[in-house]
């Protein structure tokens, strides 16, 4: 079966999708107090947190993730497409850092980049 660049972009979008939920729910969770809130009780932290739109956008896009993943699985072996998801890692920590003020330390550096390596090895791999 030939590929097309839109069956690729189905691997991607579940990267980008998760990325961003991980991302918006670690920054709503410092928003509404974090540890603070959670001090308050576990109830009123759950509660804040699933009632806030960013959370329902994040929702959502974790949603969209899994119906992009359908697809993808569609058009791909699974040991082929399933360690793109570990971009995530990068992708997240990335945006740690850019958005949230997050710092890595060289160990995590070496850690992302053979993540990207083992991504780039399997990608090479024949289908």
């Amino acid at each position: 079966m030939k590929r097309t660049i839109l069956d690729y972009f189905f691997i991607l979008v579940p990267v980008i999708l998760l990325s961003y939920t991980q991302l918006v729910l670690k920054w709503q969770s410092n928003a509404v107090g974090g540890v603070t809130m959670l001090e308050k009780g576990i109830t009123n932290y759950i509660l804040a947190m699933v009632f806030n739109l960013w959370t329902i956008t994040a929702i959502v896009a974790a949603i969209l993730a899994l119906g992009s993943w359908f697809v993808a699985l569609a058009h791909f072996p699974i040991s082929y497409a399933y360690p793109f998801l570990s971009l995530s890692f990068l992708f997240v920590s990335l945006g740690g850092v850019l958005i949230l003020d997050e710092r890595i330390d060289p160990l995590r550096i070496g850690g992302l980049l053979l993540i990207v390596i083992g991504v780039a090895l399997n990608a090479k791999g024949s289908l």
